[in-house]
């Protein structure tokens, strides 16, 4: 999603399709070396993505409180506060968990700090990002673009506003998907079933807490 908005390639494909074929009708595009990936959220999702955008020759810096400097190093990923990684991101996406604390965190003032060519990219839960503030700032220039794959209602409303522009791609809640992992998630599944029956403990609790206390 973040090559597909640097390099402009849903405007040039819609664009194309309707028989207009001129390279200035997407400028500005920048190289992407050297260039500043951001990252909200520094778990697996996170690192792996971090892994992918320095082999682009990103500089890649993240925000995470669960996270220490030295672990970040260990990714040779700088640790930032979050208002450092709206204010210096030319990319920014999202991978962590939706709890209250993060409801609408990319709202309308988080947004407005970010630079006026940078790309906000959501995969982890719609509720993160405030759509309308989204809508608003992508409208208006103040951000480059946005990609999501999740949103707050998903399907969409048909007059969801976001759907009109250019500049915003929006996939339904598909990114994780391939053929191997769409097999991977149901595997798993049924191990933690097997796992459990046989008086073991699941490796991915819901509600392990609950759990040892009612025990």
């Amino acid at each position: 999603m973040v090559l597909a908005l640097e390099r402009k390639i849903n405007i040039f494909d819609k664009r194309l399709k309707r028989r207009e074929w001129h390279l200035g009708q997407a400028k500005p595009i920048f190289r992407l070396k050297g260039q500043t990936h951001g990252i909200f959220g520094f778990g697996n999702m996170g690192r792996a993505v971090a892994k992918k955008a320095q082999a682009f020759g990103f500089n890649v810096i993240a925000t995470d409180p669960f996270v220490s400097l030295m672990e970040a190093r260990k990714f040779g990923v700088e640790l930032v506060d979050f208002n450092r990684l709206l204010e210096i991101s030319d990319a920014t996406s999202i991978h962590a968990p939706l709890l209250k604390a993060t409801y609408h965190v990319f709202n309308e003032e988080a947004i407005s700090k970010m630079k006026d060519t940078a790309y906000l990219v959501n995969v982890a839960r719609g509720g993160l990002v405030h759509q309308k503030a989204l809508y608003n700032a992508v409208k208006c220039k103040k951000i480059a673009g946005a990609a999501l794959d999740v949103m707050e209602r998903e399907p969409p409303e048909l007059d969801e506003a976001l759907l009109t522009l250019d500049n915003v791609i929006i996939t339904p809640h598909a990114v994780y998907y391939s053929q191997t992992s769409h097999i991977e998630v149901r595997k798993r599944a049924l191990e933690e079933v097997v796992r459990v029956l046989k008086g073991g403990q699941p490796k991915n609790w819901i509600n392990c807490k609950g759990m040892s206390e009612k025990r």
